[in-house]
């Protein structure tokens, strides 16, 4: 898309285009935001480096308790 093509658009066509890109945005915003927390994938698709969580919601522990 270049300035020219969008500058040569009516204001109808405008319109159609502004609709689609921002259904196309937000889509991309929801994959982008996905985790296995609110999507179908595996918990085992998890990265390494985020934090595990339970299924009640809490944090798993990230130490071990001092021995006594």
């Amino acid at each position: 898309m270049s300035d020219e093509w969008v500058s040569s658009l009516t204001p109808s066509q405008m319109e159609d285009l502004l609709v689609r890109a921002l259904a196309e945005l937000r889509k991309s915003r929801d994959r982008l935001n996905q985790t296995p927390n609110s999507s179908s994938k595996p918990p085992s698709s998890r990265a390494p480096w985020e934090s595990t969580r339970t299924d009640t919601g809490a944090e798993a522990p990230t130490s071990a308790a001092p021995m006594a």
